[in-house]
C-alpha cells in the first residue's frame, strides 16, 4: 500500500488486482435496433454478483439480489396500479432505501419517476404534482422505520397533505409495505425504448414556475456507462449518496454505481452541516468516491485548510516511498479526509481556481479530482476535466473539460456558426443525452432544443452558457448568456431585480449586472440607474429610498450592493445597452454615503463606536449587515439616550436599521413604537405567525429568520409591555399571556393561532396556548425554540449570581470602552469571570458576552421576567407541541432529551433537532435550517387547519 500525508490531508491507495476494472464495461453504442437500457446493465451486474453489497442504509444493507427483489415487487405493484410505458409516477420520499427502490421500480414498470423533495415549499410541491399529472404518487407518512429520524424523515416533512389534494393515487410506502411484499419477485416483462422517458426533474424557470425536464432512457444509460468508465469504477467502490433526491446529481451517484457492481452509501442528514461528522461518516463507511456540489466542496477545502493551519503540522514525505515521516505539536488534530477516498467529483456551479490551488497544495494528485459540467437538459454531466491528467496551470481558470463519450459540444455564434478557437461563443450540446424537452411546454422546448445546423433530424440544446475553446481542446466557462446568476449560493434572476427596480417612480432607466470584486472574486450585484428628472433628486436620499423599496419586495441577497447613478446608459452602435461600457462603481458607491445633518453625523459615529468599525460608516449602512446584534443594539440605544436624550425601543431598528432612517424616526414622534405587537412582515396571505420575546424585551433576533420564509408568510412579534416606563411591568406569566392574547386578537380576531418563542418566549407561547384553549380558541402551531420547562430553566438561578456575571462581563469589556482602568479589567476580570461562569453553567447558562451595562429598564424587565418564571407552575397542555431542540447541548444544562416537556404535553410532542446551541440557533450559519424547518411545520399546520 502506498500512502502519503501532506498538510493535514491523509490519503492512501490500495490497488486490488482481483477487482475487475470498469474499463471492461462496454461503451454504450446508440443503436435503436439493439437498445440496452440501464436496467439491462443492472441485470448483468446482478447475474455476476448477486450477493455483493448494493445499497447501504443507516440500519440495513441490501445485496444486489435483495435490492432487486424489492424493486421487482414494487414494480409489479405499480403495474397492478396501471403504471405502464409513458406514465409518470411521483416519488415524494426523503433520502432512504425506499426512495432508491422506488426509482428503479418505476423504471422496471415502464414508467418515468418525478422526484419531489418533501422539504420543498408546499406551493412548489402542489405545482409539480399538478403540472406532471402523475398517475401514482409514492410518499410516506413519517413511519419509515427505526432510522427515519436519522434520514431526516418526520411526519411534518413528508407533506402527505399536498399529495392528497391531487388526482393521483397516493401510495404510502410504510402502510403498503406488507401488500407490496406479496407481489412477484421476478421483473415485469416491459419493453423499454431509447426515446422513452426515464424521469422528469423540475428545474427553476425564469417565469417563476419550474420546468419539468423529460430525460430519455438513451441519455440515462449513455451517461451511466460513460461516467462509470470515466470514474474507473470497480465492485470495490463505495459511492456516497450525498445529493437531494430532487437534484439530478443523484443520477450520477446511483446508476454508474449499480452497473459497476459497487455499493451506494446513503448519508444521514446531519453530515451536510458538520464537516467533522461528514469526514467521520465517510471514514466509518469506507467511502471511496465523493460526488459533491461545488459549494460544499469549497467548504470542505476551507475546513481542511483551517484545521491544518491551526495544528501547525509539518511533514516530510519521501517521493515514491512507502515511508512517511511527520512531526506534530500538541495542538488540535486537523481534519483529514478518509484514507479510503480515491476520487472526488464536483459540479453544479463554477469551481474556484484559488480553492482548487488550496486543495492541490494539500492533497496533490490524490485523491483524483474531477470538475464536471452539464445542464439537466443534457442528462447531468456533459463534460469533465481532470486537472492532474491535463497538467493544469494553477494560474489559469479551471476549464469545464471535454465532452463525455458520445456527447457533442459546439461553440457557436448567434447565427449558429462555429466561432474560432479561443473566441467566446454559446455552448450547444448534442448527442444521446438530450432530453425530449420540457413537459407540457412545447414553446419553451422549441426555443431551447434547436435543429442541428448540419445534421438532419437531430437537435442541439442551447445552454445559455458562454464558453471558449482552449488550444488543448478543453472548454472554459466564461459566463451566462441570459441573466440567471448565483450570488453567495443563491440563484438570482437579474430580470426579477430589474423589474422590481423599474417599478419605483423615481427610476427612468436601469440595468442590473454582476461584477466580481477584485482579488476576492466575490460576485456583487450592481444597479445602474438613470433617475427620473435626470438626477435632480439628491443621490444619497434616492439611494436610501431605492434600497428600502427593494428590501420590502426582495430577499436581502437580491438587493444590489451598489447603485451607480448615470445621466444615461451607454449604448452600442445598434442601440443596445453596452454592458462593457458601464463604469465600475466607486468605493463610496458600495458602502459610503456621507451624513448631511448633525443627527446623522452623531448616529454614524455611534454606529462605528458600537460596532468597533475602523472604516467610515455611511448613512445607508445597515446596522445588522455590519454585524449588529440585540446586545449591540442595547449598547447603541444606551449611547443614543446619553447623547441625544431620547429613548427608543430596540424594535425601532427593525423599521429603521440605517442612520438615515433612524434619524427620521428620532425626529418624528411615534407612540406606536412602544406597542407590544410589532409587525415584522405584513405582506402576504397566510395566517400570521406570532413570535414571543425571550427574557428581557428583545425580539430582534427573530428578524434573522425572515429571509428564509415563504413570500406569503405574515409575521408579527410581541415585545415586553412597559418599555416606555409609562406602563407597569407585568409580573406574572399568566398576566403577560392574557395581555398578549388581547394584542394578537387586534390583527387576528379568531384562531387557529400560531405561536412560537425562543427560550423564555417558548414558555410564554405555551401559557398563551393554554389560555386560548380554555377560551375555546384553536391553536395551530405551538413551537418552542430550545425552551426547557421552568424547573430546568436558567431563570431559576440566583439573580445575584447572574448580575455578578453581567458586571464582570462589563468589566472585561472596559478596554473596548476606553476606560483608564482597563488594566484592572485585563488582569483581574477574566479570572473571576471564569469562576462565576462555572457556577452559572450549573444553572444551565452558557457564559453571555455582554458588551455594555444594560440600561436600567432592561435590567428591571429581565429581573421581572425571571421572577415571573420562578413563580410559574405550568399545567398539562391538551394540545400538540413542536420543540425545535438545539443540537449542541451543555450536558449540565438539561436533565433529559425532552427538555422536561414529556410530562406536560397530552396531544403529542414533535421534536426537530436544529443546528447550533441555545444562543446561536437564530444566527448564521444555523438560522436557515431553523427557518426552513419552522416553515415546513407552519405549512403543515395551515393545511391541517384549513376549513
Amino acid at each position: 500500500m502506498v500512502s502519503s500525508t501532506s498538510q493535514g490531508v491523509s490519503t492512501s491507495q490500495t490497488p486490488d488486482p482481483q477487482q475487475a476494472s470498469v474499463k471492461a464495461l462496454d461503451a454504450f453504442i446508440p443503436n435503436a435496433a439493439n437498445f440496452r437500457s440501464v436496467l439491462r446493465y443492472f441485470a448483468d451486474q446482478l447475474a455476476r454478483s448477486p450477493h455483493a453489497t448494493a445499497l447501504v442504509g443507516l440500519s440495513e444493507t441490501f445485496t444486489y439480489a435483495q435490492l432487486n427483489q424489492q424493486i421487482n415487487q414494487l414494480a409489479n405493484f405499480l403495474r397492478h396500479k396501471g403504471v405502464g410505458v409513458g406514465d409518470l409516477v411521483g416519488v415524494q420520499l426523503q433520502r432512504s432505501p425506499d426512495a432508491i427502490i422506488a426509482f428503479l421500480a418505476v423504471l422496471k414498470a415502464g414508467g418515468a419517476y418525478v422526484p419531489i423533495d418533501p422539504s420543498y415549499p408546499q406551493a412548489r410541491r402542489r405545482y409539480i404534482l399538478s403540472d406532471s399529472q402523475a398517475k401514482v404518487l409514492l410518499t410516506d407518512d413519517g413511519a419509515a422505520g427505526e432510522d427515519s429520524a436519522e434520514y431526516g424523515i418526520t411526519a411534518n416533512e413528508t407533506a402527505s397533505e399536498t399529495a392528497s389534494e391531487t388526482a393521483s393515487e397516493v401510495v404510502f410506502i410504510s402502510a403498503q409495505r406488507g401488500a407490496i411484499a406479496q407481489y412477484d419477485v421476478t421483473a415485469p416483462d416491459v419493453a423499454i425504448g431509447p426515446d422513452d422517458i426515464a424521469y422528469v426533474i423540475y428545474t427553476s424557470g425564469t417565469t417563476g414556475n419550474p420546468k419539468g425536464v423529460m430525460v430519455r432512457h438513451e441519455g440515462l444509460v449513455n451517461h451511466a456507462v460513460a461516467m462509470a468508465r470515466a470514474f474507473e469504477m470497480t465492485p470495490a467502490d463505495r459511492m456516497l449518496q450525498f445529493s437531494s433526491i430532487s437534484f439530478d446529481i443523484i443520477v450520477e451517484e446511483l446508476y454508474p454505481t449499480l452497473i459497476s457492481g459497487a455499493a451506494l452509501v446513503l448519508r444521514p442528514e446531519a453530515i451536510a452541516t458538520s464537516l467533522t461528522d461528514f469526514i467521520q461518516f465517510t471514514r466509518e463507511q469506507s467511502v471511496t468516491i465523493l460526488d459533491l456540489p461545488t459549494a460544499f466542496w469549497h467548504e470542505l477545502v476551507g475546513g481542511l485548510a483551517q484545521t491544518t493551519t491551526d495544528s501547525v503540522k509539518t511533514n516530510s514525505v519521501k517521493t515514491n516511498s512507502v515511508e512517511t515521516e511527520s512531526t506534530t505539536t500538541n495542538l488540535p488534530v486537523p481534519l483529514m479526509l478518509s484514507e479510503s477516498i480515491r476520487l472526488v467529483i464536483v459540479g453544479g456551479e463554477k469551481a474556484s481556481r484559488a480553492i482548487y490551488a488550496q486543495w492541490y497544495g494539500m492533497v496533490g494528485g490524490y485523491p483524483r479530482w474531477l470538475n464536471t459540467y452539464g445542464p439537466t437538459e443534457t442528462t447531468v454531466s456533459a463534460t469533465l476535466y481532470d486537472p492532474v491528467q491535463e497538467n493544469f496551470d494553477l494560474s489559469r481558470e479551471l476549464p469545464i473539460g471535454r465532452a463525455i463519450e458520445n456527447v457533442e459540444t459546439y461553440v457557436l455564434s448567434e447565427k449558429l456558426v462555429p466561432v474560432d478557437p479561443g473566441d467566446s461563443g454559446e455552448l450547444y450540446i448534442g448527442g444521446p443525452g438530450l432530453a425530449r424537452g420540457y413537459l407540457n411546454k412545447p414553446e419553451k422546448t422549441a426555443a431551447a432544443f434547436v435543429p442541428h445546423p448540419h445534421k438532419a433530424n437531430q437537435r442541439l440544446y442551447k445552454t445559455g452558457d458562454i464558453v471558449r475553446q482552449l488550444p488543448d481542446g478543453n472548454l472554459e466557462f466564461v459566463g451566462r448568456a441570459d441573466f440567471q446568476v448565483k450570488i453567495r449560493g443563491f440563484r438570482i434572476e437579474l430580470g426579477e431585480i430589474s423589474t422590481c427596480l423599474e417599478k419605483h417612480p423615481h427610476v427612468q432607466q436601469q440595468i442590473v449586472v454582476v461584477r466580481e470584486n477584485g482579488a476576492a472574486a466575490e460576485k456583487q450585484l450592481i444597479a445602474y440607474v438613470v433617475p427620473q428628472g435626470n438626477g435632480q433628486r439628491e443621490p444619497s436620499a434616492l439611494l436610501a429610498t431605492l434600497k428600502a423599496f427593494m428590501l420590502e419586495r426582495l430577499p436581502s441577497y437580491a438587493v444590489p450592493s451598489a447603485f451607480v447613478f448615470l445621466d444615461k446608459l451607454p449604448t452600442t452602435a445598434n442601440g443596445k445597452i453596452d454592458r462593457k461600457a458601464l463604469p465600475a462603481p466607486a468605493i463610496e458607491q458600495f458602502d459610503y454615503t456621507a451624513p448631511t445633518t448633525e443627527i446623522e453625523t452623531i448616529l454614524t459615529n455611534l454606529w462605528a463606536t458600537t460596532l468597533s468599525l475602523e472604516k467610515k460608516v455611511g448613512v445607508n449602512d445597515n446596522f445588522f449587515e455590519l454585524g449588529g446584534s440585540s446586545l449591540k443594539a442595547i449598547r447603541l440605544f444606551s449611547f443614543i439616550e446619553q447623547q441625544l436624550g431620547q429613548k427608543l425601543p430596540l424594535t425601532a431598528l427593525l423599521q429603521a436599521p440605517t442612520p438615515a432612517q433612524l434619524a427620521v424616526t428620532l425626529t418624528q414622534a411615534d407612540d406606536t413604537l412602544w406597542d407590544s405587537l410589532v409587525p415584522l412582515k405584513t405582506e402576504g396571505t397566510t395566517p400570521p405567525l406570532f413570535f414571543l420575546h425571550a427574557v428581557g424585551p428583545s425580539i430582534l433576533n427573530y428578524k434573522n429568520l425572515l429571509p428564509y420564509f415563504d413570500d406569503e408568510q405574515v409575521v408579527y412579534a410581541l415585545q415586553t409591555k412597559g418599555l416606555d416606563e409609562n406602563q407597569p411591568l407585568l409580573e406574572r406569566m399568566e398576566q403577560m399571556a392574557a395581555e398578549y392574547i388581547e394584542e394578537i386578537k387586534k390583527v387576528q380576531p379568531y384562531g387557529p393561532y400560531h405561536l412560537v418563542g425562543h427560550s423564555f418566549g417558548g414558555i410564554m407561547a405555551f401559557e398563551m396556548a393554554q389560555q386560548l384553549q380554555q377560551r375555546g380558541e384553536k391553536v395551530g402551531l405551538l413551537g418552542l425554540f430550545d425552551s426547557s420547562t421552568p424547573a430546568l430553566s436558567y431563570c431559576q438561578m440566583p439573580p445575584a449570581l447572574y448580575q455578578l456575571h453581567i458586571h464582570l462581563s462589563n468589566l472585561w469589556q472596559a478596554k473596548s470602552l476606553g476606560l483608564k482602568w482597563a488594566y484592572v479589567a485585563e488582569r483581574g476580570a477574566p479570572i473571576i469571570q471564569k469562576a462565576t461562569g462555572k457556577l452559572l453553567s450549573k444553572f444551565g447558562l452558557a457564559e453571555a458576552h455582554i458588551e455594555a451595562p444594560l440600561p436600567e429598564i432592561y435590567r428591571r424587565i429581565e429581573a421581572v421576567d425571571r421572577a415571573a418564571l420562578r413563580r410559574y407552575s405550568p399545567q398539562v397542555y391538551a394540545g400538540k407541541m413542536t420543540l425545535f431542540r438545539a443540537e449542541e447541548k451543555d450536558p449540565k444544562q438539561y436533565y433529559d432529551s425532552f427538555l422536561g416537556w414529556q410530562y406536560l404535553i397530552d396531544g403529542g410532542l414533535e421534536i426537530h433537532d436544529v443546528p447550533g446551541h441555545h444562543m446561536s440557533l437564530m444566527f448564521e450559519p444555523h438560522v436557515g435550517k431553523l427557518a426552513r424547518t419552522l416553515q415546513a411545520c407552519l405549512n403543515k399546520a395551515y393545511a391541517e387547519n384549513e376549513v
